[in-house]
């Protein structure tokens, strides 16, 4: 303890298992305590919650990257706190948190925030919801799909029905809202019988297992009016 009261970076010479929570929180409060840019003893600490006070403290994505840059050197302070905190300012440090800090919410709120971490996501952890979300945003994405997803009966292979159907890509929302037994609509689908519809409703019937379209008005726009001719003025008797 007089090593580091004398100066905190002594605190990375201490063996680990002797670094006690006193020692940590005496470094920690001389230099991060003091100027909140100096994350210089952070991967030293033996005290994880004071990693997570950090990380709740800091906003700017970029020095978050840098947190988890910094704890690269210490990987067992990052808990499945710490890496939920990082992945809500940060999406794009889940590459860097150890998989054991991973947990289903932690991947989900990484993957909202970046649908590109979904490639960064343990495969027992990509779900049908997860894999469909990824893809909707980038299609490229199709390739971190586990066949058991692709191949199963779920919402993702569930929407690729729908596009050979419908000939289009749809919206996230609207895969989902189809999935639950809502209707959307959708413009110019091209159907073998009635053609090109310039606007229909679309709705999954569960029972069947099939699409049902009914064709609809765009919004905004109305039938055109038959013209009617006008009446001529009655004629009045001649004097």
């Amino acid at each position: 303890m007089s090593l580091v009261r004398e100066n905190p970076q002594n605190l990375k010479g201490i063996p680990r298992e002797q670094r006690t929570r006193e020692m940590s929180r005496e470094a920690f409060e001389r230099t991060y305590g003091k100027d909140k840019t100096d994350f210089s003893v952070i991967s030293a600490l033996s005290d994880p919650a004071l990693v997570l006070q950090v990380f709740r403290e800091q906003d700017d994505p970029q020095k978050i990257h840098r947190l988890m840059s910094v704890l690269h050197l210490n990987r067992r302070l990052v808990t499945e706190e710490v890496a939920l905190e990082a992945v809500r300012k940060d999406a794009g440090v889940l590459y860097d948190i150890p998989q054991t800090a991973i947990t289903p919410l932690v991947a989900d709120t990484a993957v909202r925030g970046d649908p590109r971490m979904i490639q960064w996501v343990p495969r027992e952890l990509r779900t049908a919801d997860l894999c469909l979300y990824a893809e909707a945003a980038h299609p490229e994405l199709r390739v971190y799909v586990p066949d058991e997803i692709a191949n199963g009966r779920n919402i993702y292979s569930f929407h690729r029905q729908v596009d050979a159907k419908l000939l289009q890509p749809l919206e996230y929302e609207q895969y989902k809202t189809l999935y639950s037994g809502g209707a959307v609509r959708v413009n110019n689908v091209w159907t073998s019988v009635a053609g090109e519809i310039d606007c229909c409703e679309v709705r999954y019937d569960r029972k069947a297992e099939k699409l049902k379209l009914r064709i609809v008005e765009p919004p905004g726009e109305k039938k055109a009016q038959p013209k009617v001719a006008p009446r001529k003025p009655a004629r009045g008797p001649k004097l």
